[in-house]
C-alpha cells in the first residue's frame, strides 16, 4: 500500500476536521479575550450606576439638573485635575506634584488680578503650570527619575515657591468680576461645568483621534518598543507633564474664582491623592498604555456622588476617609489584578 502524499493527507476529511477544530477553538479563544477585555473595560459604568442610584434613593432631588449641575461645579477643579492626570498614567508616569501646582494657580492667579487685568492673571496661572510641566517632564525623561520620586520632590519645591510668592495669608481681590468666571452660567449650565465638559470633550478627541494621543498609548504599553519603533518617547512623556501641570493650575484658578481668594497651602497631598484616585477608579491603569477620559469621567462621578452621599447622611470625616481609601484600594487591587490575566 503506497504511503498517503502531502497533498492527499492535507485534503483528508481528518486534516479537514482537524482544521477546523483548531480554527473554532482559536476563534473561541479570541472571543472569550475580547470578552473579559469588554468586561473590565466597562466595569465602572454598572458601578457608577450603582451609586447614582443609591445617592437618588436617599434623595429623591439627586438626579434632578439642579443637582447634578451644583455637584459638578463643586466638584469641577478635581475632574479637571483629573483629566491632566489621565494623560500621565496613560504613558506610564505619575504626577503627585498636581496639588502643588493647583495651590500655585490659585495663588498666582489672585496676586496677579491684584495689579492686572484678569486674562493676564489666567494667563500667568497657565503658564505656571505648563513650567512645572516642563521640570516635572525633564526630570522624568532626561535626568531618568523615577516619576514617583521626581514629582513628589517637586510638589514640595513648587509648594515652597508658592508661600514664598503668596505668603501665608489669604488673598481676596476686590474686583467685583474676579467671580464671574465661576458665578456666570449659560442656559442654566455653570461656565465651570461648561468649561470642564468642554476640556474633557477636548482631552477624548486628542487622545482617539490624533497621531499623539495613538503614540502615547504606544508609549505607555511598551517604552522599549515604542523607542525602537522611532517614536520620540521623551517628547511625548513630556507634553503629558505639562498637560497635567496646565490642568492643575487652571483647576486652581476655578478654584480662586468660586470661592473669591486664595491660600498658598490649598490642597496639597490630599488634592494629589483624591484626584489619582478618580482617575484609577475609573479603570485608567497605573501600568500605563491603558485608559480613557470616559473613564475618568465615569470616576469622577462615583467620587462626587459618594461623596454627595457623605454630606447627605453626615458621615464623620474619618470614616469618610476609610470608605474612600477603601475604594481606592480595591481598585488598585482590580487593576493589578487584571494586568496579571492579561500578561497571562
Amino acid at each position: 500500500m503506497k504511503p498517503m502524499s502531502a497533498e492527499s493527507r492535507a485534503q483528508s476529511p481528518d486534516a479537514t476536521t482537524g482544521r477546523e477544530v483548531r480554527s473554532a477553538v482559536s476563534a473561541g479563544t479570541v472571543l472569550v479575550r475580547a470578552a473579559h477585555e469588554a468586561t473590565g473595560r466597562f466595569a465602572v459604568i454598572p458601578v457608577m450606576v450603582g451609586v447614582l442610584v443609591l445617592a437618588q434613593v436617599l434623595n429623591s432631588q439627586f438626579l434632578t439638573w439642579p443637582s447634578i449641575n451644583l455637584m459638578l461645579r463643586q466638584n469641577a477643579s478635581l475632574g479637571l485635575i483629573a483629566i491632566g492626570l489621565t494623560f500621565v498614567l496613560i504613558g506610564g508616569g505619575i504626577d503627585i506634584s498636581v496639588g502643588a501646582l493647583y495651590a500655585a494657580g490659585a495663588s498666582v492667579y489672585t496676586k496677579v488680578a491684584l495689579d492686572h487685568s484678569l486674562l493676564t492673571a489666567l494667563c500667568a496661572a497657565i503658564a505656571t503650570g505648563v513650567v512645572g510641566g516642563v521640570v516635572n517632564g525633564l526630570l522624568v525623561t532626561k535626568l531618568k527619575f523615577s516619576p514617583f520620586v521626581a514629582t513628589l520632590g517637586t510638589a514640595s519645591l513648587f509648594g515652597g515657591l508658592v508661600v514664598l510668592y503668596a505668603g501665608n495669608l489669604a488673598i481676596a481681590p476686590t474686583n467685583p468680576a474676579f467671580r464671574d468666571l465661576a458665578r456666570g452660567d449659560v442656559l442654566g449650565v455653570s461656565n465651570v461645568v461648561i468649561a470642564l465638559l468642554v476640556i474633557g470633550v477636548v482631552a477624548a478627541l486628542v487622545l482617539h483621534r490624533t497621531a499623539f494621543g495613538k503614540s502615547l498609548y504606544a508609549v505607555g504599553g511598551s517604552f522599549s518598543a515604542s523607542y525602537v519603533a522611532g517614536l520620540r518617547t521623551d517628547s511625548i512623556r513630556l507634553v503629558t507633564y505639562v498637560i497635567s501641570g496646565a490642568c492643575a493650575t487652571f483647576a486652581g484658578v476655578i478654584y480662586a474664582s468660586q470661592t473669591g481668594i486664595s491660600q498658598s497651602d490649598l490642597g496639597g497631598s490630599v488634592v494629589a491623592l483624591t484626584t489619582i484616585a478618580i482617575v484609577v477608579l475609573g479603570g485608567t491603569s497605573l501600568y500605563g498604555g491603558e485608559g480613557a477620559i470616559w473613564r475618568t469621567a465615569a470616576g469622577f462621578m462615583i467620587l462626587a456622588s459618594v461623596t454627595t452621599i457623605f454630606t447627605m447622611l453626615a458621615v464623620d470625616e474619618p470614616l469618610q476617609e476609610i470608605v474612600q481609601g477603601a475604594i481606592v484600594v480595591g481598585a488598585l487591587i482590580l487593576d493589578a489584578s487584571g494586568r496579571k490575566r492579561a500578561v497571562a
